[in-house]
């Protein structure tokens, strides 16, 4: 009956939109993650979201995870409050299957079991613009990327000199500042940005299963990026990010799973520097860049009146080193080749000590590495004024389990005056093991890459000169050798295969200047092959809906959104063996408030979940209620 409903309401967008039309706003025309290099989004075939500045700002998000919950295919998940584990699933894909970037540096962590990335510290400041890049990208970007890639873009400056302060406080004693400057001449442009955020929280472990006590949170992170433009005719391109923060846990979730001294402590450094020029008039543009990531989280708790026998210590620390050869070659107007070389370094190490009812315990883990060489080429050709096409071939050559070739393959069709685009994408992925699946004691070096094909085929349509536009986009998606953890070996083996089709659907109109309306929807079939179940966490519908309206007669801007979530299964792991149960499916309606009420100052505000409505990502951990917040920026 819900599903009859949603195509209901889509129907209604659709047939509202018949006589009006276009190409989704993705208010960036020059886009960089699907080739590696800059290009035309119009010559894009795949399924790719651009997330401006503006976009970003409007939200008034401080938190990345927070702000892409918003958009078609993905599922964020996260075990109670700020701080706490917070997972992305793209297009029904496992939370390791998705690529996370900054400015070109990997995040994803080596040292966690499955080299995932915990969005729960990973702010927005001096963020440009993110690229959401949805279906197997491995044939221009190797491993990790088979559920899709997310790249994080910084800001490289602003002309003149640049400042804005801003500070924010509302409900969960939840308190922010933040700090940007940029400058920018003929040679040089940079930009810093600071941000500290403290908040009380919510007991990870839910409040509704008797759990009172608060697990705070607390990040700080600095960014700077800076590109020198005159460096013997070429371009140095730098960026440094760093990041603490803590975050108060619990032993598990529901009943009985507070503890009011756990913490987890978490430091990252991601920095990069890549040198790049002009030769033969700009016919070929070499780039050459290395990148370091570090990661040390750890993991404290000591016996306290709640739990006075246990007793918890442990410390991760992982490392990426990569550096990168890029050449983009301009054969002609209608053909350009980007072709290149990676070198890829990891290492992981870990110790784990607990003491407990049943006594002390010890685990150490590495340090151990993983060498990966990998050789791609990609390229872009334009047939004719309406018709484009790209494709990528990457052979990745990892020391443990050999190699493996991967490929994306993408047509663009344009009809009507180019309001209306048919465009198709397939390819192959494949996820490495990591090195705890491959080193640890429960891990094995005969374990093989997890492996994925995909295709999808989708339409846009611009209309009404541009005021609307509405999209559909179907897609198949197998993956296969699936690495998972079997209770009765107590190790990981390839066991396991997904099947995975969706649609998405999206509609935009702009019937004015001051009013902008926008739906998604997202269908999403996953099933296990082996247990014929749907993958855990992952709705089988999303829709999301977005109003905003600019007032006339203030420079004041009115936004409301509603973000509804389907059903979705999770394990309880307070019995044994684990037993799935299904999670409720909850809507959520925030409201919005920003003016300029002078050229130098903005005051914002917002109501989330207005509604107070309760739910949870994860089964028995809590989520936020009802809040209030308010800030303002001072801009010089």
């Amino acid at each position: 009956m819900f599903r009859f409903k949603v195509f209901f309401l889509v129907g209604i967008v659709c047939s509202s939109l018949v006589e009006i039309e276009t190409v989704r706003a993705e208010t960036e025309s020059i886009i960089v993650t699907p080739h590696r290099s800059t290009s035309d989004i119009s010559s894009f075939g795949g399924s790719l979201t651009v997330i401006s500045s503006d976009e970003i700002e409007r939200s008034q998000y401080v938190n990345v995870a927070d702000l892409l919950r918003g958009y078609p295919g993905l599922d964020v998940v996260r075990s109670g409050g700020r701080g706490g584990n917070t997972s992305i699933f793209m297009r029904g894909a496992n939370s390791e299957h998705v690529l996370v970037l900054l400015d070109g540096i990997e995040l994803n962590n080596p040292v966690t079991p499955t080299r995932t990335l915990n969005f729960g510290a990973l702010s927005l400041e001096n963020v440009e613009r993110i690229e959401v890049l949805r279906g197997p990208q491995s044939g221009v970007w190797g491993s990790n990327a088979i559920g899709g890639v997310i790249n994080i873009i910084t800001k490289t400056g602003e002309a003149g000199p640049r400042f804005k302060v801003s500070t924010e406080g509302g409900t969960f004693k939840r308190f922010a500042q933040k700090l940007y400057v940029a400058h920018s001449t003929k040679e040089l442009d940079t930009s810093l940005s600071f941000v500290r955020e403290q908040e009380g929280g919510i007991s990870a472990a839910d409040e509704r299963a008797g759990n009172s006590e608060r697990d705070n949170f607390e990040n700080t992170s600095l960014t700077l990026r800076a590109k020198y433009n005159s460096l013997w005719g070429g371009t140095l391109d730098n960026t440094l990010r760093l990041n603490r923060s803590g975050a108060g846990l619990d032993n598990q979730g529901g009943i009985g799973g507070d503890d009011p001294n756990r913490d987890l402590k978490n430091e990252e450094l991601f920095w990069r520097s890549a040198l790049s020029g002009e030769l033969l008039e700009g016919l070929w543009i070499p780039a050459f860049g290395i990148s370091y990531a570090y990661h040390d989280l750890k993991d404290e708790n000591v016996p306290d009146s709640i739990n006075p026998l246990d007793e918890l210590g442990s410390r991760y620390r992982g490392e990426m080193f990569t550096a990168d050869w890029i050449n983009t070659f301009s054969l002609s107007d209608s053909l350009r080749l980007v072709a290149g070389f990676e070198f890829q370094k990891e290492r992981g190490s870990s110790l784990y000590q607990s003491d407990g009812v049943f006594g002390p315990f010890e685990s150490r883990f590495g340090p151990f590495d993983a060498v990966n060489r990998a050789y791609f080429i990609n390229g872009l050709m334009s047939v004719s004024d309406n018709i484009s096409f790209s494709s990528a071939l990457r052979l990745d050559s990892h020391e443990v389990f050999g190699d493996r070739m991967t490929y994306n393959v993408s047509p663009v069709i344009y009809f009507l005056d180019k309001t209306l685009k048919v465009r198709g994408a397939i390819g192959t992925g494949f996820r490495a093991p990591s090195l705890n699946q491959l080193f640890s004691t429960y891990g094995s070096p005969e374990l093989e890459p997890e492996e994925s094909e995909s295709w999808e085929l989708g339409v846009d349509h611009t209309l009404a000169n541009d005021h609307a536009s509405i999209g559909l986009t179907y897609y198949q998606q197998s993956i296969d050798q699936l690495i998972t953890f079997d209770p009765a070996t107590f190790l990981f083996q390839n066991i396991n295969e997904a099947k995975i089709d969706g649609l998405e659907f999206y509609g935009e109109y702009e019937p004015t200047e001051n009013l902008k309306i926008r739906l998604d929807y997202t269908l999403l079939n996953t099933k296990d092959v082996q247990t014929d179940q749907q993958l855990l966490r992952r709705a089988k519908d999303q829709i999301n809906l977005f109003l905003s309206y600019s007032l006339r007669n203030i420079p004041a801007t009115l936004s409301a959104s509603y973000r509804y979530t389907g059903a979705r299964f999770d394990n309880n792991f307070s019995l044994y063996p684990p037993v799935r149960e299904r999670l409720s499916p909850y809507g959520i309606v925030d409201l919005r408030l920003s003016s300029h009420i002078s050229k130098n100052l903005r005051i914002y505000g917002r109501l989330e979940n207005v509604f107070d409505k309760e739910y949870q990502d994860v089964l028995g951990f809590g989520s936020y209620g009802r809040g209030v917040f308010a800030g303002m920026e001072l801009m010089l």
